[in-house]
């Protein structure tokens, strides 16, 4: 029976830790994942000052105005999750998608002293990854980013 329960246990863990690390980095998710015990499993509000980060497609509307929704929905999520490794990759975490634009922060809920440096890293990782994308044609046309 125990064995049973563990099992289930980890089978619910990693089903909540795949859920997480689409909008979080790894080490966020472990931090979560540890404080899942407390009551109603959130976190504590807590202030503290952090860096935001926005990215979007320069020209989008009128590149969307000339393809198919099918097109655009693949562009989005392959260009979305490119970008959004170099945000993981500095310990960002993902907010929010508006449209064409990502909204991460840095410095919450891992606190980073360095969240500010964190977030032009991860602007400037963004681009150079979109110039590599461009290089190799990702897309039909170059794409351009607005950070």
């Amino acid at each position: 029976m125990q064995r049973w329960l563990l099992v289930e246990k980890l089978k619910t863990e990693e089903v909540i830790r795949q859920r997480l690390e689409r909008y979080h980095s790894p080490a966020v998710v472990q931090q979560l994942i540890a404080v899942g015990a407390l009551p109603n499993g959130r976190l504590p509000p807590q202030e503290s000052e952090i860096s935001i980060l926005f990215a979007d497609i320069v020209g989008f509307t009128a590149l969307s105005e000339r393809i198919t929704p099918t097109e655009i929905a693949e562009l989005l999520n392959n260009l979305f999750e490119e970008m959004l490794q170099e945000i993981f990759d500095c310990g960002g975490t993902l907010d929010k998608y508006i449209g064409d634009c990502i909204m991460a922060f840095f410095g919450a809920p891992e606190l980073q002293s360095d969240h500010a440096d964190r977030a032009v890293a991860a602007a400037k990782g963004m681009l150079t990854r979109l110039e590599n994308l461009n290089i190799n044609n990702f897309w039909q046309e170059p794409l351009q980013l607005r950070i």
